[in-house]
């Protein structure tokens, strides 16, 4: 009988190492999931707000307060609103993009924020720009769903 109760302690034991790790990693799976889905909807987004001659950071303003009045916020959108919270600490708009998207974790969601970041640094007609950037990104998101 105690040796079933060691091999019970032992059991429960591997079992609580084991279980936290499998939950983060399904949790991890399941953001960058969520990144690759919803990216490309904010960068179109972005995309036409550019395009009726609104400067990138207004954009993105309008986007995260669209978000806050239908509560429909997500990874992206959340990500861009820390973003807008570095800008308002006094950090330039290229910077906070830069920061986000490298603490991120995320390398489509990195280089889409550098692309608007270098986009609000050396300003220019970005909306062809812009929905290039959705389409790769939508079309590396079929890539993954594919394999």
């Amino acid at each position: 009988m105690p040796s079933l109760a060691w091999l019970g302690a032992i059991f429960g034991l591997l079992l609580g190492l084991q279980l936290p790790y499998s939950v983060l990693d399904r949790r991890i799976k399941r953001r960058d999931e969520d990144i690759m889905f919803y990216l490309p909807l904010v960068i179109e987004q972005i995309a036409i707000g550019v395009s009726s001659s609104l400067d990138i950071g207004p954009c993105l303003q309008r986007v995260v307060s669209m978000a806050d009045e239908r509560d429909t916020h997500n990874v992206v959108t959340e990500l861009v609103k820390y973003a807008q919270n570095h800008v308002r600490s006094g950090v330039s708009l290229e910077d906070a993009l830069n920061e986000i998207g490298k603490r991120s974790g995320h390398n489509e969601l990195k280089h889409s924020f550098l692309s608007l970041s270098q986009v609000a640094k050396h300003g220019g007609e970005i909306t062809r720009q812009l929905q290039e950037l959705a389409d790769a990104v939508a079309s590396q998101r079929e890539g993954r769903i594919e394999a």
